[in-house]
């Protein structure tokens, strides 16, 4: 391959993904503010603040592709200067990151309450955002790509990614261990839990791949920009994760709404508590039969460990 090609090929064909992603993140959005009544204002906030931020994350991202491939046919020498869009896309991205695994890290706390794992998981991400800040000051006062080749800026980039992979391996751990712990002996809460234990770990395996996957190709192709791509599509995918969690929750939260009716008897799975009404078709004669139907016919409020909230 040529220069050009080593230098930029793997870039472009990333920009491609993103786009991809992005437009997945649209849809799974529109989908979300369509049907997000029941959410906290702070949540509804918390969407809109991300979509927007992913937009011009987007916006940015384009920038980038017309300076290192259509300004660069005119002007070579363009591939070799960072331009301003490079460190204002990290920082876009950073931005990101904090609100989305800030709010995987609350969603762990609501579930576990468990201090030490908090505060430890609280301190990886700190770590994790402090090193990429340093990353994105290096690559803005660096002017161009061949000056970032310094073995600082090699172990920042390499301990960020650490980071993030084991912030998410994490917070993915936590997460299935503690659905698996609070699982209620409720057939249907069981289901929904089964399947918010699933997307977890699929959500979790794929992030961490993608960020392994990353770490490699810097340390294998360094004098490429292919895993500048990766990091681009990297943050649009867990953009793509959040609200994918978010419509599943919609979805669930559904579920658990319905009655399940099982022979004569109704259960209604409404805020995670089940009402048993028992209905005694039978007509019986005698004062004791009809204290025993009224009796019956009061709800027993069965409570479960999984509110709706919880979802």
């Amino acid at each position: 391959m040529t220069f050009v090609e080593t230098l930029i090929g793997g870039y472009i064909i990333c920009f491609a993904i993103g786009c991809i992603f992005y437009g997945i993140t649209i849809a799974q959005a529109y989908a979300y503010f369509s049907s997000c009544e029941r959410d906290a204002a702070w949540m509804k906030w918390l969407a809109a603040a991300v979509i927007f931020l992913e937009t011009v994350h987007s916006a940015v991202y384009l920038r980038q592709m017309y300076v290192y491939s259509v300004l660069a046919l005119s002007n070579p020498l363009n591939l070799f200067v960072i331009d301003w869009s490079v460190p204002t896309s990290i920082i876009l991205e950073i931005v990101l990151e904090v609100m989305i695994y800030g709010f995987y890290i609350h969603r762990m706390w609501t579930f576990s309450k468990n201090i030490p794992l908090a505060i430890g998981t609280v301190l990886v991400f700190l770590a994790q955002t402090g090193t990429l800040l340093f990353c994105t000051a290096k690559i803005t006062t660096a002017k161009t790509w061949i000056n970032l080749e310094n073995p600082v800026t090699k172990s920042a980039v390499l301990a960020s990614l650490s980071f993030i992979i084991a912030l998410t391996i994490t917070i993915s751990v936590v997460m299935v261990y503690y659905l698996r712990r609070n699982r209620s002996m409720v057939q249907r809460t069981r289901g929904v839990l089964s399947w918010l234990i699933l997307y977890y770990v699929n959500s979790g395996v794929i992030l961490a791949t993608i960020a392994i996957v990353i770490l490699i190709t810097y340390l294998v192709a360094p004098n490429s920009l292919l895993y500048g791509g990766f990091i681009q599509a990297f943050g649009k995918l867990v953009a793509n994760s959040f609200f994918g969690l978010l419509n599943s929750r919609q979805i669930l939260r559904d579920k658990m709404a319905k009655p399940v009716v099982i022979g004569t008897n109704v259960f209604s799975t409404s805020l995670g508590s089940f009402a048993l009404r028992m209905e005694n078709s039978s007509s019986s004669a005698g004062r004791e039969s009809v204290s025993r139907q009224t009796k019956l016919s009061k709800p027993v409020v069965m409570k479960d460990s999984t509110s709706r909230e919880d979802v």
